[in-house]
């Protein structure tokens, strides 16, 4: 600690550079502190720091993080404190000399880089702008940052009597979340929805609950309850298999299936959504006109295209809407999701029905694709469920287990009256289809994470890995930058090191999922204040997107191509 002092007192007024010789780990009364890498310049990115301490000292009691699901609340509530905490520090100086930055945390309680516990010790991973004038340090000021703002700020972090119930009840509704994620296997359901919860969110850009909206009802036809840790919790429960939601427009369709898309991880105390929980392999799938693919078999809901163009191992620059959403569904259920949440609205609707007078007009076999609905009860006898919203397709009534109907955010039980409605049809049944991932060409990404590559985000919209742009619009439940960057940092680990082996895309991205879940972020990465935890799904998406084989085009340019 003194070190350090005498060091900023030595390079006060010299060039910036003289920051560098600060690098290393300092000894304070209850923490450690470790620079661990230095600006170059006032302008540039902030350097990076870390710090330790044990949780004991701080007055953490060991029953708070003696499992995984404990940890990852107890990381979860110390983030949020040191959000709060964190008051953006004094402006010290020139650029964002002086502030202190530490990644954010939202709504979603899963895994940061930033703040991660390990062997009884909490390890907090931050970002600060190093006083400067100009281009000159600014000693004085520096000290004053690590002797008056940082202490004050690693202070928050004890447990005292005004946040101890707030820690616990993190810990305690990331336990409960994952317990009855264990019901949902145990009970062979894909989702669970206690009454009363909030599943409105305040708009489009604020993902906080909605104040004085409806709270959620089940219907008495699906209502269950269940036992966690003595708790009765009654709600909906949604079972395996083909689950439509319909109503009319604005009543809350696509808010209730939201809360299910982002019911794949659990949520922070007072979200309203802490008891929606959905299986964890539901995958949201949409049409996605413009996707990059590169040889995916989606024969089977595409086939016969024009100019024989191959559908067996299909790749485009410029994909239509149809083939897009084929390929997204291929690409979730090969990488082994069980439920597939579609909304009409963002689907193709050539893809997802042809109606009768369409089918009179032109022929089958003048038509290349292959309709969801007449693949979608073949999905549910491969163990794939669908929850379905819709809005103005009334031939999924006829194939549905479960019809829901909201009216102004009620949700009530219609599957007889909507069968009635529907009639019998009976729909194309096209046999066993392969649902195997080609191989990523590995060799051909390697070359482009060598030691100087650069990887950044656009916030969720786009990976950029040196030139090469990733657009992740379409890929819904990816909720912050951050697991973007996680996902490229591990297509780098991989292109690099092999780290997750060979064999099939399916059998990676399990290897993965296993690797986030179980090993330390920083033991993977090294110490990163700025990673998320991303699903396998997520992941791949990611991968199979990014067009690594042709080089990116020039700024302001178009991409060509034929569009299928």
């Amino acid at each position: 600690m003194n070190q350090l002092r005498k060091l900023l007192s030595t390079i006060n007024g010299q060039s910036y550079g003289a920051y560098r010789k600060i690098a290393g780990a300092y000894q304070f009364d209850d923490y450690q502190l470790e620079v661990v890498r230095v600006q170059g310049d006032p302008f540039a990115g902030p350097s990076l720091m870390r710090l330790n301490f044990s949780l004991a000292s701080f007055g953490y009691s060991s029953a708070l993080y003696s499992n995984k699901a404990k940890i990852v609340g107890l990381e979860n509530a110390i983030h949020h404190l040191a959000a709060e905490g964190l008051k953006g520090g004094a402006r010290r100086g020139s650029g964002k000399s002086g502030l202190i930055e530490l990644q954010r945390c939202g709504q979603q309680m899963f895994r940061r880089s930033a703040v991660e516990i390990k062997g009884g010790q909490l390890f907090l991973t931050f970002f600060v702008g190093l006083p400067a004038a100009g281009r000159r340090v600014l000693g004085k000021e520096a000290i004053m940052m690590f002797f008056e703002d940082l202490p004050s700020w690693v202070s928050s972090l004890r447990v005292n009597q005004q946040n101890t119930k707030r820690i616990d009840a993190f810990v305690n509704t990331n336990q409960r979340a994952e317990k009855v994620r264990d019901l949902l296997r145990e009970k062979q359901w894909l989702a669970f929805i206690a009454n009363g919860s909030i599943l409105a969110r305040k708009s489009g850009v604020d993902d906080r609950p909605m104040l004085n909206a409806v709270p959620f009802s089940s219907p008495k036809s699906m209502e269950e309850t269940i036992d966690v840790d003595g708790e009765k919790i009654t709600g909906m429960a949604i079972p395996k298999g083909i689950t439509v939601i319909t109503g009319g427009g604005f009543h809350g369709k696509s808010t209730l299936l939201n809360a299910l898309e982002m019911g794949v991880y659990n949520h922070i105390p007072n979200d309203g959504r802490t008891l929606c929980i959905t299986d964890e392999d539901a995958v949201k799938v949409r049409a996605e006109d413009g996707r990059y693919v590169d040889a995916v078999d989606i024969s089977p809901f595409i086939n016969n295209l024009p100019h024989r163009k191959d559908t067996q191992s299909f790749s485009t620059e410029n994909a239509s809407g149809s083939t897009s959403q084929a390929t997204n569904i291929i690409e979730a259920i090969g990488c082994g999701a069980k439920c597939l949440l579609i909304d009409e609205d963002t689907s193709a609707s050539n893809f997802m029905i042809r109606d009768q007078q369409v089918q009179q007009l032109i022929s089958t076999a003048k038509e290349p694709i292959t309709a969801y609905i007449e693949r979608i009860q073949e999905l549910r006898t491969k163990g794939v469920s669908t929850i379905l919203v819709i809005g103005g397709i009334g031939d999924y009534f006829g194939v549905a287990d479960h019809v829901l109907m909201l009216d102004e955010y009620e949700v009530r039980e219609v599957t007889q009256r909507a069968r009635e409605i529907a009639g019998p049809r009976e729909y194309q049944q096209a046999g066993v289809f392969s649902m195997d991932l080609k191989p990523f060409n590995w060799s051909l990404a390697a070359k482009h994470f060598g030691d100087r590559s650069k990887m950044s985000v656009r916030g969720r919209d786009e990976l950029s890995v040196n030139r090469d742009a990733i657009d992740l619009r379409a890929l819904e439940q990816l909720v912050e930058a951050e697991q973007a960057m996680m996902a490229g940092k591990l297509i780098g680990l991989q292109s690099k090191k092999a780290l997750f082996g060979q064999g099939s895309l399916a059998e990676m991205a399990e290897r993965v999922k296993e690797q986030l879940k179980n090993a330390d972020f920083s033991d993977l990465f090294g110490i990163h204040g700025g990673l998320s935890y991303v699903r396998k799904y997520e992941w791949v998406a990611i991968l199979k997107r990014w067009n690594v084989s042709v080089p990116t085009p020039p700024k302001g340019g178009k991409r060509h191509g034929r569009r299928y």
